[in-house]
């Protein structure tokens, strides 16, 4: 390995050396952008030579391999006067495309690199959708590309339950723009919710013995469900978007006292009972409550009224 890294460095030392001779000389003039096109393809070539002599395992040449033949790619394209968002996708996939080769060499070992090689990526064609796509659209891209990669890593090894959480979190979070977007800016709220409920049932599901995580995410989910409830209600739904609340919370609670078995969570009935019964008195009861103070008024002031004649009848 030693020997052939001696001899790349090499013949970039000569590569280099026989171009600034030839500048010198009056043959190349160094301001042409062939010129550097062909450098650059010609150090991009050795570094892919080296790589290829080093058993493939080497990736990491392949970073200056990728990166300076885009370069030339690059320089070459504008100087034949290419103009396109297009130009920046190269030297970004470039730096990507060694990432998913360390990848593929070592699934095992290297399971990281896809987290900077599939965000590099998508980067990469940003400059391209900008101008064909909202801005919104773009912002999703972003967040599902740094999701995308935690996936993986759970797919390939289901070992790795933690990474679901960021996978979740992030998948959710790019969903917001989107909703923004394509649907009432009332429901993001609601998304919101599920962003912050959704990590902490996957600690459960992944960590059986955080029982504790259900709390949180039946509590988030259940205020979740209370906005979407007053969503679709609109004004006068307040009454059932507590009771939905309540009932959320309740249900929480009694899923964990049903699980009493496996976790001291027997404690859980009471707040289950103390929800479940705030959730029916407010269901029942807040509907009719909207006419107890009009009426009360109503009565009193008739009362009132009853009163002073009785006791001007009285005087007289």
């Amino acid at each position: 390995m030693k020997h052939i890294t001696n001899i790349v460095i090499s013949l970039a030392l000569i590569l280099a050396g026989g171009v600034f001779l030839a500048q010198n000389l009056g043959y190349l003039q160094m301001h042409t952008p062939q010129l550097w096109a062909g450098l650059f393809g010609g150090l991009s070539l050795l570094f892919f030579v080296s790589y290829l002599s080093s058993g493939l395992r080497g990736w990491g040449w392949l970073f200056p391999a990728f990166i300076l033949g885009a370069l030339a790619l690059t320089i070459g394209l504008t100087s034949i006067g290419f103009n396109s968002p297009l130009l920046g996708v190269p030297i970004l996939l470039g730096v990507s495309l060694p990432f998913f080769a360390a990848f593929a060499i070592d699934r095992q070992n290297n399971w990281w690199a896809l987290i900077p090689g599939i965000i590099t990526g998508v980067i990469a064609f940003i400059p391209l959708a900008e101008s064909r796509v909202a801005g919104e659209v773009i912002g999703s891209m972003v967040l599902f590309s740094v999701a995308l990669p935690f996936l993986l890593i759970f797919l390939t090894n289901t070992t790795r339950k933690w990474a679901l959480i960021p996978a979740l979190v992030l998948g959710f979070v790019g969903m917001i723009p989107l909703v923004a977007l394509l649907a009432n800016d009332q429901l993001v709220p609601v998304l919101v919710m599920l962003i912050f409920a959704v990590p902490f049932g996957v600690v459960f599901i992944a960590e059986r013995r955080a029982w504790w995580a259900l709390i949180p995410s039946g509590f988030f989910a259940s205020i979740g469900a209370g906005v979407l409830t007053d969503v679709l209600l609109g004004e006068g739904g307040g009454p059932a978007v507590a009771g939905v609340m309540f009932l959320g919370w309740a249900a929480t609670f009694g899923l964990l006292w049903l699980l009493r078995g496996r976790y001291p969570t027997a404690w859980a009935v009471y707040p289950a009972l103390a929800c479940a019964w705030i959730a029916l008195m407010v269901l029942i009861f807040a509907p009719a409550l909207r006419f107890v103070w009009p009426v009360a008024l109503i009565v009193g002031g008739g009362y009132v009224i009853f009163r002073t004649l009785r006791r001007s009848k009285a005087s007289a």
